[in-house]
């Protein structure tokens, strides 16, 4: 693995030039090949762990990950209609602002609301959604950690 940045902004993990004779069928990663990148102070440090969800109802890719800057991990939201298409992106920033150790979040759709989100880093939570795209952290907590 090649990790490559200069510190001031988000950096690239890459296996294809650490390792050029098993993964160079992938090739360099460019600006075009690019459909999801760190864009604002809250992710200033980079994104990761995203979970992408489909909704068949309504056609919308529902994307969790945790955005990273030098005082918070901020669990945060992106919709898009097509994930491969850099300008499709919805951005909603962070789903629990007021949580400054959010991240991991995995989606539950139901046929009909409310609709489940599970989260957490030390603990696991939840919280419920009606429309997708605002949720309630309901304060209970499925998995504590270890003392």
């Amino acid at each position: 693995q090649s990790l490559k940045g200069s510190g001031k902004k988000a950096s690239f993990l890459t296996t294809s030039e650490a390792y050029p004779n098993i993964f160079n069928r992938w090739g360099k990663i460019t600006a075009d090949n690019i459909t999801f990148e760190p864009r604002s102070d809250e992710d200033s440090w980079g994104i990761e762990d995203p979970s992408l969800t489909f909704d068949k109802k309504n056609q919308i890719y529902y994307m969790f990950y945790t955005a990273t800057n030098s005082k918070d991990t901020l669990l945060s939201l992106a919709t898009t209609n097509n994930p491969y298409n850099h300008s499709s992106w919805r951005r909603y920033g962070p789903v629990f602002p007021r949580y400054p150790r959010s991240k991991g979040g995995s989606l539950l759709i139901r046929e009909k609301g409310p609709h489940y989100l599970y989260w957490g880093d030390n603990e696991i939570r939840v919280a419920l959604s009606d429309n997708l795209t605002f949720w309630q952290d309901i304060g209970e907590v499925l998995i504590k950690p270890r003392p």
